[in-house]
């Protein structure tokens, strides 16, 4: 499995290198919440031509001229840690779409993971996390909806698999799943798609990367290498949030193989900024 913020592999030009993340993904005792928080996909489908565009305008402007990254012809191992922080909209509507409560929900995410390349073809990786987010309790029995709040704790262990090939790349995750400690365990997988060369290249994910709502459940932009040692991911994400936004992930690669990366979301749903920052570090063992 990618580590989070690895560059590696050969350039067209010079040298390739392919941004990775750990995959994460979520669990099918949440499925209604997730369907629930999906329903505005279709809405959103018919503005992503104008956001393709101007998407195509920063990706020519960053354009690489020149990549230096390290080789991974032969087998290696690397370890990452991570942490973020954000919020979200929660958002109560009726059947014709007026918001009837709004609220905002604080988040905090960390975690860590290791991964064992063993070719510049395939790898394996595990990777562990934990997850603090608010649900919501609605009681329907009086004249007005009365909403409450608690906290709840994720507990997730994620083991996949990924193949990387020059112009294809792709990776399946099987999610262990807790909700707060001593709670029954559930699976469920998730998965990657990247198209085209690691200088310019369209990825996509469901149920994948890490951390988990700092990417988004559900995630797809445009990478590419701008400088030395430097790549860039723009795209957008989607829930937990309520509405879509921009995501963009740097990554900064040292010659010793060690890694940093900084990812950004931002968004603004019925007046409140659904937004989440977060920072990795890598390392390799050998």
């Amino acid at each position: 499995m990618p580590a989070f913020g690895e560059i590696r592999g050969k350039a067209k030009f010079v040298k390739k290198a392919q941004y990775e993340i750990f995959p994460l993904s979520f669990d099918l005792f949440y499925c209604k919440f997730i369907a629930e928080k999906l329903n505005f996909l279709g809405r959103g489908m018919r503005k992503l031509s104008k956001l393709k565009r101007s998407l195509s305008y920063i990706f020519i402007l960053l354009m690489p001229i020149s990549i230096s990254t390290p080789s991974v012809d032969s087998a290696q191992t690397t370890v990452q840690i991570y942490g973020d922080i954000g919020q979200y909209a929660l958002i109560a509507r009726d059947c014709s779409d007026q918001v009837l409560h709004k609220k905002t929900v604080p988040f905090n995410e960390a975690g860590a993971g290791i991964s064992h390349r063993f070719n510049k073809n395939f790898a394996v990786a595990a990777q562990g996390q934990v997850l603090n987010d608010m649900e919501e309790h609605c009681d329907l029995s009086g004249a007005q909806n009365r909403y409450s709040y608690s906290h709840v704790t994720y507990f997730i262990f994620t083991p996949s698999f990924y193949f990387d090939f020059k112009y294809l790349g792709f990776g399946v995750a099987y999610s262990y799943f807790s909700r707060n400690i001593g709670d029954n365990k559930h699976w469920l997988p998730g998965g990657f798609v990247r198209l085209g060369p690691s200088w310019l290249n369209f990825r996509t994910q469901l149920f994948y990367d890490q951390p988990m709502y700092l990417n988004g459940l559900v995630s797809a932009g445009l990478s590419s290498i701008i400088f030395k040692h430097t790549e860039i991911f723009v795209g957008l994400n989607f829930t937990p949030y309520d509405k879509k936004g921009a995501l963009i992930k740097m990554t900064y690669q040292y010659k010793s193989g060690t890694g940093i990366s900084a990812i950004l979301r931002m968004g603004r749903s019925c007046g409140i900024r659904e937004y989440a920052f977060g920072l990795g570090l890598r390392w390799k063992l050998h």
